[in-house]
């Protein structure tokens, strides 16, 4: 299952999101913070939280404010270059060194892969 963009696009124009407690689709929102988690396959607590958020403005405004926050934080093109960075560099630094005694040894030579 792919992460769903749609979700982040509604979280950030401050709308209150409403998703099923499935690993890709709930991993950016926190449960009556930022939106509204529901068990997958059931409806009851998605309708008892659907009607505190029909029936509150001051909570569709806060968490649409907490939404909005938690996209700009987490997921603007700045933090995900840094934490793209962040992998790299712990990646990289498990990959022993060429010039390492203990590195296996490598044909890297280009002139004998066919691409």
């Amino acid at each position: 299952e792919a992460f769903s963009l749609a979700i982040l696009e509604y979280m950030n124009a401050s709308l209150v999101t409403f998703v099923p407690d499935l690993p890709s689709v709930c991993q950016a929102i926190t449960h009556g913070e930022t939106g509204f988690i529901y068990p997958d396959g059931t409806t009851t607590r998605l309708l008892d939280d659907l009607v505190a958020a029909c029936d509150s403005t001051a909570l569709r405004s806060t968490i649409g404010a907490s939404a909005h926050d938690a996209v700009r934080l987490h997921y603007s093109m700045d933090q995900m270059d840094r934490s793209f960075d962040q992998h790299m560099s712990l990646e990289c630094s498990r990959v022993p060194s060429a010039h390492d005694p203990r590195a296996p040894e490598r044909n890297v030579s280009l002139r004998h892969r066919h691409i």
